[in-house]
């Protein structure tokens, strides 16, 4: 049994469920609570099930989370979803995240999980009379409008993070955003930077398989990505020339991809593509399990993961469509740490 704490802009639908459908554009559409997943195996990346979620707040976490949170001790892992992503799906993949990091020998890489999770439907392709782009485009859509709530979010993080740091200054905040998850990330850090001045949120934000532009940290006056490192203490872009899922990204949006290429700028990027990444199985299923991979991602959770085995964060899970479950591929990023 796994503890996912939550922060989303959707709508609720039901007692264990939340939908893709965005909730109010002020602060009352971010809804905080926390979920508790059963059934997850490290054997099945697409294990587990939402058994209860407790503590719906608007606006923010309910005092008794927040709590729960820093009474943890442990360090924060924040993890952005990528596309197609149904809630279901993004919550038991974080839990399965936490469960995967847990199982390390090292203490410390028992961490607490906080997902933000946004309204993607869950959906890899567009069932006709749709093109099989519009899934995409429609995910891209949602995520891009979602600017205001995750910036919201970022505020509870900071205050968790202060509070923290206040308790165990070694206590580390890491944030993992996958794929268009990156893209949300963005368009929180412009809306951040419309009202508020630069502060310290993350020890390090983690960007792997970036599904946002390449030149995101080059753009001007505070767009898109170009202030993060005003919010963390370090960052890094994970990127893959194997990636097939970022040469289809690049087709629809006719724009180069940070999940892609090296991006021009001064942000430490690291080419993950020796890594043991099947075409067959896309960007979704990658593993990234060679030496040299390791030690390329190992600095992303050090020490939080200093000394363990090879561990895997994954974002992607199988995606319903009006015909059913369709194949894992587009899944899961893959991280490797020693």
């Amino acid at each position: 049994m796994a503890t996912v704490y939550f922060g989303t802009n959707r709508r609720q639908t039901g007692p264990l469920s939340f939908g893709a459908v965005m909730g109010p554009l002020d602060r009352t559409g971010l809804i905080c609570a926390e979920a508790t997943v059963e059934g997850v195996t490290l054997e099945n990346a697409d294990s587990g099930r939402i058994t209860v979620i407790a503590h719906e707040t608007a606006t923010g976490f309910a005092p008794s989370t927040r709590q729960a949170i820093l009474g943890s001790g442990k360090d924060l892992l924040i993890f952005i979803h990528g596309f197609a992503n149904a809630f279901d799906n993004a919550i038991s993949r974080a839990a399965y995240n936490r469960d995967w990091f847990a199982s390390s020998p090292v203490a410390t890489a028992d961490t607490t999980v906080i997902a933000f999770t946004w309204p993607s439907e869950g959906a890899l392709i567009a069932a006709p009379p749709h093109f099989l782009g519009d899934a995409y485009r429609a995910d891209q859509a949602r995520a891009g409008a979602s600017g205001v709530h995750p910036a919201w979010f970022l505020e509870e993080i900071k205050s968790i993070r202060d509070e923290a740091k206040q308790q165990n200054p070694r206590r580390r905040v890491v944030l993992l955003a996958h794929s268009m998850g990156n893209y949300v990330l963005a368009a929180g850090v412009q809306a951040w930077f419309t009202t508020r001045d630069p502060t310290a949120i993350f020890d390090h934000a983690a960007l792997a398989a970036a599904d946002e532009i390449d030149k995101s940290f080059e753009m001007p006056s505070g767009v898109r990505l170009s202030r993060l490192p005003e919010l963390s203490g370090g960052a890094s872009v994970y990127y893959s020339l194997r990636d097939v899922a970022m040469y289809l990204s690049q087709a629809i949006n006719l724009t180069e991809q940070l999940g892609f290429r090296r991006p021009g700028t001064q942000i430490r990027s690291l080419d993950i593509s020796a890594g043991a990444i099947s075409v067959g199985e896309l960007h979704g299923a990658e593993r990234l399990q060679s030496d040299r991979t390791t030690r390329q991602l190992a600095p992303i959770l050090s020490p939080l993961a200093k000394g363990a085995g090879r561990y895997r964060s994954s974002s992607h899970r199988r995606a319903r469509t009006a015909r059913g479950i369709q194949p894992r591929v587009n899944r899961c990023s893959a991280l490797s740490a020693v």
